[in-house]
């Protein structure tokens, strides 16, 4: 969290990162959902949300991934 309250108190308005050791692998799906919601005018905690909906609770790895991430700031 210490890395987040710098970046916010420096000016940035939204971050999304997570709060736990993740697998890059099982990262790379949830995070290109990620980027094509923020690219289609998402607000960045809807991009997260609607990535992470998008994900079969049935691979472990990859559910575990998803919820490691938080979105931090104004998410909007």
């Amino acid at each position: 969290m210490g890395l987040t309250a710098t970046l916010l108190a420096l000016g940035c308005r939204t971050l999304i990162g997570a709060v736990a050791p993740i697998s890059d692998v099982a990262a790379q799906p949830l995070m290109a959902g990620v980027h094509a919601a923020l690219a289609a005018g998402r607000p960045p905690a809807v991009a997260l949300a609607e990535a992470r909906r998008s994900i079969d609770p049935a691979d472990r790895a990859a559910f575990a991934t998803g919820v490691a991430f938080g979105c931090f700031g104004a998410g909007s």
